[in-house]
């Protein structure tokens, strides 16, 4: 790949990561299904404590039980991409996630009304016939809050 072309498949995966955080937040399941591989990986908020979620309808329904009823907002940025060969690429996204729920809700953060992350996504993607999709996904937070008081604080 020439520079040009190394530039635009950066600017591609920026776009679909970009694309990634507004449906997850706007409930759209459907676009947020089409950033995905068929058989995409990923870990859970917790690596050392979520099963490996396998497959874009497994991550769906995990996705939608976890966010079930909240208000949410992703934020990513300063994005580190490595292309590693012809249509496969790394990367790694500084993230914050805040979920809001309206009314207390059990849910799997251990949250009542409100949940905080900062972390990275570190990353995997496939260039595929519809453009570049994600096809592992790890999520390591460095900080929670829950409900405004600090809940887990790990080194990375």
């Amino acid at each position: 790949m020439d520079l040009v072309e190394r530039l635009f498949a950066i600017e591609e995966i920026k776009q679909l990561k970009a694309r990634y955080c507004r449906a997850i937040d706007e409930g759209r399941i459907e676009e947020w299904r089409r950033v995905f591989t068929q058989d995409a990986v990923a870990l859970g908020a917790d690596a050392d404590a979520q099963p490996l979620v396998r497959g874009v309808e497994a991550m769906i329904s995990f996705a939608q039980s976890a966010l079930d009823g909240a208000v949410r907002n992703h934020h990513v940025h300063a994005p580190e991409i490595e292309l590693m060969g012809e249509g496969v690429a790394r990367g790694v996204w500084a993230m914050e996630d805040n979920l809001f729920w309206l009314q207390e809700r059990p849910n799997m953060f251990g949250a009542r009304l409100h949940f905080r992350g900062f972390g990275h996504y570190h990353e995997k993607y496939l260039k595929t016939a519809e453009g570049w999709r994600i096809s592992e996904m790890t999520l390591i937070r460095t900080y929670v809050e829950c409900d405004g008081q600090s809940a887990v604080e790990t080194s990375a």
